[in-house]
């Protein structure tokens, strides 16, 4: 029995989507449901993002938006074009993107940040440089998302992940 879709519930958590426990992140502003992401890997290695930035946990955005510097290091690691193209039959060969975040690695598959267009693959990312005092800010949006239970919890000021069963 696959779970399929997405459903958004007010006022609890499901259980059921928390088997293999929850991360709790305190958010790092209170602007956005923005929280301090420690780096980005990828095989084990730094990608991006190596000294720690500012990421904003976002249902708005459907694809990841990461700095213009990010976008050419990960498009020049995957061997992509500069506008993000890959041959399709390589994604399967391509790695996992790992996220840690408060202190944990949350990974995301290829087949979740390379999205199919036109019978084309595409990186999922877009470049955009947002100006902070922060420095460099990430959106991890859907892309990102619908590999975990999200749990943004306003009364504690904090961001749940939880890597779906």
């Amino acid at each position: 029995d696959s779970m399929m879709g997405s459903f958004i519930l007010f006022g609890a958590i499901d259980p059921a989507y928390t088997t293999n426990g929850i991360t709790w992140i305190p958010l790092s502003a209170e602007t956005y449901w923005q929280v301090t992401m420690d780096r980005v890997t990828a095989r084990g290695k730094p990608l991006a993002c190596t000294h720690g930035c500012q990421a904003i946990v976002d249902t708005g955005t459907s694809r990841l938006v990461v700095p213009s510097k990010a976008l050419s290091r990960i498009q020049a690691a995957f061997g992509t074009t500069s506008d993000g193209q890959i041959s399709c039959s390589r994604v399967p060969l391509l790695p996992k993107i790992v996220f840690h975040i408060g202190g944990k690695p949350f990974p995301v598959p290829p087949t979740s940040y390379v999205v199919q267009e036109d019978g084309e693959c595409i990186l999922g990312f877009q470049g955009m440089d947002i100006p902070t005092e922060a420095g460099e800010i990430w959106i991890l949006g859907d892309i990102f998302i619908r590999n975990y239970y999200v749990i943004f919890n306003r009364a504690n000021n904090m961001v749940g992940l939880s890597r779906l069963p």
